[in-house]
């Protein structure tokens, strides 16, 4: 790969339904502005970045972190410790809209979610999160597969592709809950049983007991 730009050099790999650009920064900078046509989840690699985005506040971007993007929307990036001895590395996957909508009804038709009348949905904010293990896995199962020389890989980044937006959504679904518990225990089931285990974390519950409530 050949260094063409100091701040952002691109390098892209794209497959039918999705596009990862790895970007590198070896020199510090701000307010680098970066706008995708398709949903995206960046996912920090190695350094720090200060992310600004729309109706957020900005905060510190490191690795093991991620953040979901979606379409059209304008990130301004700071590169504060980014230097050529120490490149700053971000990969961002692009994801075909259509492939996640594609996702989403499957899911919402086989798995509904009964206490929500909206159901499922792929990110229509931004959505900032530490990766938990299995999608740290995808992550890099999906990195392999952009380089691969293999002609299915196609077909495989699909299958890897289709469980890390579930996942996504799953995660996000969690947060969601976790952030709103006092709102919606009211109206949703598993979000009274989190409260009632909070409320009562001193006595010894059993699953017949959360079940019941």
């Amino acid at each position: 790969r050949k260094l063409e730009l100091i701040v952002e050099n691109r390098t892209a790999y794209t497959l039918d339904n999705a596009e990862l650009n790895i970007y590198e920064t070896h020199q510090a900078a701000q307010n680098v502005e970066l706008t995708f046509s398709n949903p995206v989840l960046a996912s920090m690699i190695r350094g720090k970045k200060v992310m600004h985005l729309t109706n957020s506040p900005s905060f510190d971007f490191f690795p093991g972190e991620s953040v979901i993007v979606p379409a059209h929307q304008t990130m301004r990036i700071d590169f504060p410790e980014a230097h050529s001895q120490n490149p700053t590395q971000c990969l961002a996957l692009a994801i075909s809209p259509s492939k996640i909508r594609t996702i989403v009804e499957t899911l919402n038709e086989h798995s509904p979610l009964v206490d929500n009348d909206q159901g499922w949905q792929f990110a229509n904010d931004n959505f900032y999160f530490t990766n938990e293990a299995a999608i740290h896995q995808l992550i890099g199962r999906l990195i392999y597969l952009f380089t691969e020389n293999n002609a299915a890989k196609d077909y495989f980044a699909n299958l890897v592709l289709q469980e890390l937006i579930v996942r996504l959504m799953q995660t996000k679904a969690r947060l969601v809950l976790n952030t709103n518990l006092q709102q919606l225990a009211n109206t949703n089931r598993l979000a009274y049983a989190v409260k009632y285990v909070q409320e009562n974390i001193h006595r010894n519950l059993t699953i017949k007991d959360l079940a019941d409530k």
